[in-house]
């Protein structure tokens, strides 16, 4: 029987294809969602995000799309020929690591004792909450000094460097990253976040609208 979290992210799990990433995409996802992801908005003082991703469930929805985007990125950030040989990573696990990074980058947006206060904030939270959680998750799935899988690392990176930029510390920034194939992973995580995260000036709405309308 699917787990809450299994059946909140089917379509995006449905993307992953390889199974060992599948399986620890889920297992962080029953074992360290907290609660207050289910219901929490994306941005604290909602003065941040577009609307569809403030109110209750906001969170969630902004990690569902988040996880489409940065899919989609991809392709326009495609893998070398060369960088594909040396890390036998082909397209499809490209994609898989990329949305699952994307499936976890914010699921302790708040840090892991959020009420709803600004007080149960972590410090510095917006820039290192995702350096945080990639550290929780090293720390409780292997032993201190050992160098995961290739595939588990991209994810990791990525959850690490989804504020790009932002990020809070240097050694976690996509444009950072030694590795050609993790620089592109993290990046691709950052953009889907960053696209996701933009509220649209009311022109932009006005002709979506209108496009909406043309439609049959």
């Amino acid at each position: 029987m699917a787990t809450r979290a299994e059946e909140a992210f089917k379509e995006e799990l449905a993307l992953i294809k390889d199974e060992r990433v599948k399986a620890f995409t889920v297992e962080v996802l029953n074992e360290f969602t907290p609660e207050y992801f289910w219901t929490a908005p994306a941005s604290s003082t909602g003065k941040y995000h577009p609307a569809y991703s403030l109110g209750e469930g906001g969170v969630l929805r902004h990690v569902k799309i988040v996880a489409w985007m940065a899919s989609q990125f991809t392709a326009a950030i495609p893998l070398s020929r060369e960088e594909i040989m040396n890390s036998n990573m082909g397209k499809q696990l490209y994609t898989d690591v990329v949305v699952a990074g994307a499936i976890l980058h914010d699921l302790e947006k708040f840090g892991p004792n959020f009420d709803g206060t600004p007080s149960s904030l972590p410090k510095d939270n917006t820039a290192c909450h995702g350096i945080t959680f990639a550290n929780k998750i090293y720390a409780a799935k292997f032993k201190s000094g050992e160098t995961p899988p290739f595939a588990i690392r991209c994810v990791l990176r990525g959850i690490a460097g989804h504020m790009g930029p932002w990020t809070g510390d240097d050694r976690y920034k996509p444009d950072y990253q030694k590795d050609p194939v993790i620089r592109k992973v993290c990046r691709c995580i950052f953009y889907g976040d960053y696209a996701a995260s933009r509220r649209y000036p009311d022109y932009i709405l006005e002709l979506m609208k209108q496009g909406d309308a043309n439609v049959d």
